[in-house]
């Protein structure tokens, strides 16, 4: 069997698996009660801690490459394009319709030999008590330090230092903070 072969089959199983995921998270309803069940059937293909809460719709494109921490709150509607890894640390709440993108598309012109791909893929790291709070957009390659927040409808490219309130596009310090309050979930 021949390389590509068996990495088209790999890619359909892998796409099978997720709509089975999806499947599964369409027909539960987003009661409470739910959300152990829901994460433990998406603990068969993400590193996602026992003490921490995902919502519906949690779409992830990629099987593996997630790891969320312990006490961590993931709310409805947030997209992992994880061709690259994407870790989140501890105690950190993802608030709704997020998008954390891990590959992006290289420029025409900034293509050097014949046969290169025409995108690329980073890993983003999310620090401890992180919030990233709704309709965000984390670039390939992010890395956001310890207590920080992220105002709604900012775009986080680069490198945020910890402890601080970030808003915008991109995403540009606005104030000093301790961070968020850890949760009991």
């Amino acid at each position: 069997m021949t390389y590509f072969t068996s990495n088209l089959i790999r890619i359909i199983i892998s796409e099978i698996i997720i709509s089975l995921y999806y499947i599964t998270d369409f027909i539960l309803p987003d009661w409470t009660i739910f959300s152990p069940i829901r994460k433990i059937f998406a603990n068969f293909f993400w590193d996602i801690h026992k003490k921490s809460r995902i919502r519906k719709y949690f779409y992830a494109t990629h099987l593996g490459n997630l790891k969320i921490g312990k006490n961590c709150f993931v709310n409805r509607k947030n997209l992992f394009d994880n061709a690259a890894r994407i870790e989140i640390g501890d105690n950190c709440s993802i608030g709704f319709d997020n998008k954390f993108l891990t590959v992006s598309h290289i420029e025409k012109d900034k293509i050097r030999y014949e046969n290169q791909k025409s995108f690329y893929s980073k890993p983003i790291k999310i620090g401890d008590s992180v919030w990233i709070t709704s309709n965000c957009i984390v670039l390939p390659g992010t890395k956001i330090g310890n207590n920080v927040i992220l105002s709604a409808g900012s775009i986080a490219n680069g490198e945020l230092e910890s402890g601080w309130v970030y808003r915008g596009n991109p995403a540009i310090k606005i104030r000093k903070t301790k961070g968020i309050i850890k949760k009991i979930l």
